[in-house]
């Protein structure tokens, strides 16, 4: 009989029962409750109560869904009660109780009452976020049916949706595969719920029985590391744990609004998120780098801020020194951007950076460079040097000043001085023009205009130009003519050259002195290094000389007769 394999809590409350429960006939019968679990559902114990049953050992007789007589006995306390647990190894299903009597006084007594023992209701063990999208539960416990339902209410209860198992071929429907059950969230406010504060989870069966309410949250995504990479340092690589649907929130250090279309490439998988970011983004990156946030859109919910640093991109070089070639100067060294394979440009300063100093010039650093530069300048490009010269104007006008090289970013970013900027100065070096008019002689008949010129520490010769009246811009240019003729060094030493090709001679023809006569002389040096063409000395001093008469005639008469006519050119 099935209730005999039941385990019984029997109260006995005395060992030896009372004489006068020997003569008691039990004349009613209840159970209380009419319904129970097996263990370890909940309730699964019941109660009998007999009529006239105090301390009576009575035995019972059932049918068990509708099968019987089954008979056992239990013992009563001195209320004629008697508590009874059951669990699994109790058939689950309808008990109806027919009859009772006194074991020791064996004549029975209809009755009928009727007791329900169900299945173990479910039981929630674990519970938490599933599919790739985290907007699925998962739930693990014990007695899941193929029919039951769940229901999945907000954290604040306002909302809720229901899930049925497959035997309901109901929509929406929930997974089973017992222990488990899983089914996706699709309600708008309860996915936020779920993704911001939690819900809250009940399994039912139809049997009867649900499970404790339980509680769970999809956490936001997790950010382990993130970094830039790509040969141009604009590509971004997440680790973590993501939703595939995970989008990127980018922000400027500092701001509070999100960067629109920030990026594009986007992908994502359980573990890594790539994508690369925008033109309109990149510079604020290179400049301070960015925060970023992972969203998981439908749940609402962000994962902590993390800074990506941007590749140092920054400027790096050195001058290395000045150097002297053919009759220039030069300032040496080498520049790049970090990472950046292509030459960039350098912008030269004297007594001074940018902003102080006096502008001496500019040029690319695109000689050929060393492995040690790209090494230096974390890439693989191959001409990082600059050799640029030094104008003649600045040695002349800022010799000793310090040299400052500033590299120029191709990215936008601070265009910093290279290493040893203000360490070199400019070469002191004076190569003004320089020179005399010694005079104005006659010789053979013929006025000449004599004197020197030269640039200093030039050894080549000059021009000179021949001004009346004033010098250039006020006087008039009479001719030019190269001062290469032999030159007395101790004349010539402040050329500072020893050379002695330095003398010019201008013949004052006869009809420069018919236009130009009695007009003051001025001579101007012109400077092969582009330098102020200076008057030479004793310019404005001498005099064109006057035209005189160009012949003579002599006549001859014979009384008043005219022999001859002698005509002598003057000079």
């Amino acid at each position: 009989m099935a209730l005999k394999r039941i385990v019984f809590i029997t109260f006995l409350l005395c060992l030896v029962i009372p004489e006068a429960a020997f003569g008691q006939v039990p004349y009613w019968f209840d159970i209380s409750p009419g319904a129970v679990y097996q263990a370890p559902g909940s309730p699964s114990c019941f109660t009998i109560t007999v009529g006239g049953g105090a301390y009576m050992i009575v035995d019972l007789e059932y049918y068990f869904e509708y099968s019987g007589p089954n008979y056992f006995a239990v013992g009563l306390d001195s209320n004629g009660q008697a508590q009874i647990c059951v669990d699994a190894s109790i058939p689950a299903g309808l008990y109806e109780f027919t009859g009772i009597q006194n074991e020791y006084y064996p004549t029975w007594v209809p009755v009928y009452a009727s007791l329900y023992i169900y299945p173990p209701g479910p039981v929630i063990y674990g519970l938490g976020p599933g599919c790739d999208n985290w907007d699925c539960i998962w739930v693990g416990g014990e007695n899941f049916q193929q029919d039951s339902f769940v229901y999945v209410y907000s954290d604040d209860w306002s909302t809720y949706q229901l899930f049925w198992g497959p035997a309901w071929g109901l929509s929406p429907a929930m997974w089973v595969d017992i222990p488990y059950l899983a089914f996706q969230i699709t309600n708008p406010a309860l996915l936020n719920s779920f993704g911001t504060y939690g819900v809250h989870v009940l399994v039912a069966n139809p049997s009867g029985g649900t499970s404790n309410w339980a509680w769970t949250r999809s956490g936001p995504p997790v950010i382990s590391s993130a970094a830039a990479g790509c040969a141009d340092g604009y590509c971004i690589t997440f680790t973590g744990a993501f939703p595939l649907d995970a989008v990127v929130d980018f922000r400027i250090p500092g701001q509070t609004d999100v960067i629109p279309n920030a990026y594009s490439d986007l992908s994502v998988t359980t573990t890594s998120i790539s994508l690369r970011l925008n033109p309109s983004v990149r510079h604020d990156f290179d400049v301070s780098g960015l925060n970023a946030w992972v969203v998981n859109p439908p749940l609402a919910n962000w994962s902590d801020g993390y800074y990506i640093s941007p590749v140092d991109k920054n400027i790096t070089g050195s001058i290395d020194g000045i150097a002297f070639s053919g009759l220039q100067y030069y300032i040496n060294g080498w520049a790049c951007a970090k990472t950046y394979v292509e030459s960039v440009d350098v912008w030269i300063y004297v007594g001074g950076p940018a902003g102080t100093g006096a502008w001496l010039g500019s040029g690319t650093a695109n000689l050929n460079s060393e492995p040690g530069v790209a090494a230096a300048c974390n890439s693989t490009g191959s001409h990082y040097r600059f050799s640029v010269p030094i104008p003649d104007t600045i040695t002349q006008d800022h010799g000793g000043q310090a040299i400052f090289v500033h590299g120029i970013s191709p990215f936008g970013l601070t265009s910093y001085l290279l290493g040893n900027s203000g360490a070199f100065t400019v070469p002191s070096l004076d190569r003004s023009v320089t020179g005399f008019i010694s005079g104005v002689v006659l010789e053979n008949q013929q006025y000449y205009l004599r004197g020197w010129a030269c640039a200093k520490t030039y050894s080549g010769s000059i021009d000179v130009h021949l001004y009346a009246g004033g010098p250039a811009g006020s006087g008039t240019f009479v001719t030019n003519v190269t001062a290469n003729q032999s030159s007395n060094p101790a004349t010539t030493a402040s050329c500072n050259t020893g050379a002695t090709t330095y003398g010019f001679s201008i013949l004052l023809t006869l009809a420069l002195r018919q236009r130009f006569g009695g007009q003051t002389i001025y001579v101007h040096g012109i400077s092969p290094f582009g330098l102020p063409n200076s008057l030479v000395g004793n310019s404005g001093n001498l005099t064109f000389p006057l035209p005189m008469e160009t012949s003579s005639r002599e006549y001859i008469y014979l009384g008043d007769r005219l022999l001859a006519v002698d005509t002598t050119n003057l000079p």
